[in-house]
């Protein structure tokens, strides 16, 4: 087999490239390690409306859409409310499908069940070498795009920038209702657990770094879990900031290049808007039939300049937040619980950028001044 470009990963990164690909009249397959497109679900599913323009699937796979969060911490918490609704819950499983279709419909084809076992760069491009459902088989193409998440084949074969930081994650469908989203904050423990409202039950969750510590965090957290439990989800989250995305012939896009927000761990927004920059980069690159790594550092420049900003304040932000104890969140939110405070939070809050507010909200609530030497890099 033989291709203009290949994709290797359907999630909604990969399906993406392949999509803005395939409507430029370019041959284009997608590899899918999984039978099924959407399992397993990994992902809380809690996106901003930005993401679902994004993926072009609109409110396909919306459960429901939410106006209320709660942030509790040992002794404190802050209620959030937005006169509209701002984050949506999301179907994952429904969401990636729709993605995958979209990229079928505009000429994109797709093998799902293979795994790539091998990568290898020729003076004709790359030669994949995989096995789809017990047979082997090679694949041809010019260009070469990894969108196969955190223990990404592709970077590892081209020795391209890999996650500084895996969080562990574990979640589990409950029984128990909720009509808010409810985050944990565990600075002491590396990240945070939640509670997210279903169309029936919730989803509880703990990310950390390594698997037994997010286990174990979780346990502590919600100790009667296996009672209400329905299901039970593992996975992992990469953090970094990656430095070396291209090579000759190769991009990589998503989880597999780190495009996760560093304090919530969502990671369809930036990988969707890089993904976006790196089709682009990789219609251009056929075009010209111009696959080196000079020519796709144009994809590395776009996304290090939009949604890399953002990963660089959000990585150190989340130095700072490391080293707080519980005593200082408590002190956090209760220095921002005035009507000010939440105005400014309820108004200007963004999921998909939420170092953008971090000058306003020290500037309205003066008790923040107590952490503003924290800020003083984002705040300049």
């Amino acid at each position: 087999m033989e291709y203009d470009a290949v994709v290797v990963g359907g999630g909604p990164a990969g399906s993406k490239v392949a999509d803005i690909i395939a409507k430029s009249g370019f041959s284009v397959l997608i590899i899918e390690e999984h039978r099924e497109i959407g399992r397993p679900v990994q992902c809380s599913g809690l996106v901003s409306e930005k993401v679902l323009e994004l993926s072009g699937t609109g409110k396909s796979s919306v459960i429901r859409g939410l106006k209320r969060a709660k942030i509790l911490s040992q002794n404190a918490e802050l209620t959030i409310e937005s006169e509209k609704e701002r984050v949506f819950v999301i179907d994952r499983s429904i969401f990636d499908k729709e993605m995958t279709r979209n990229a079928i419909k505009n000429g994109s084809d797709v093998i799902l069940g293979t795994r790539v076992e091998g990568l290898f760069r020729n003076k004709d491009g790359v030669e994949i070498a995989a096995n789809s459902g017990g047979e082997k088989i090679r694949i041809k193409t010019g260009l070469l795009i990894g969108a196969d998440g955190l223990y990404s084949v592709t970077a590892r074969s081209f020795g391209l920038d890999r996650p500084t930081e895996i969080l562990g994650v574990f979640q589990a469908h409950v029984s128990e209702e909720v009509n808010e989203v409810r985050v944990f904050p565990e600075p002491e423990n590396s990240f945070f657990s939640w509670q997210i409202p279903l169309s029936k039950g919730s989803l509880i969750g703990t990310a950390a770094l390594g698997e037994k510590k997010a286990y174990d965090i979780f346990k502590n957290r919600f100790g009667d879990f296996e009672k209400k439990s329905i299901a039970l989800y593992g996975g992992g989250i990469p953090l970094g900031y990656s430095r070396k995305t291209v090579d000759d012939n190769v991009m990589i896009v998503g989880d597999a290049a780190s495009q996760v927000k560093p304090l919530s761990g969502g990671g369809l927004y930036p990988g969707l808007v890089a993904a976006e920059i790196c089709g682009k980069v990789a219609v251009k690159a056929l075009e010209n039939k111009d696959y080196s790594k000079k020519a796709l550092m144009e994809y590395q420049r776009g996304w290090q300049g939009g949604v890399g900003k953002e990963i660089k304040n959000g990585i150190y932000l989340r130095k700072i937040y490391r080293n707080l104890k519980h005593r200082d969140m408590d002190r956090i939110l209760n220095a921002l619980n005035n009507e000010k405070s939440l105005s400014i939070i309820g108004s200007m809050g963004d999921i998909d950028h939420p170092s953008a507010i971090a000058g306003s909200l020290v500037k309205s609530s003066p008790k923040l001044l107590v952490f503003a030497r924290y800020l003083s890099g984002l705040l300049i």
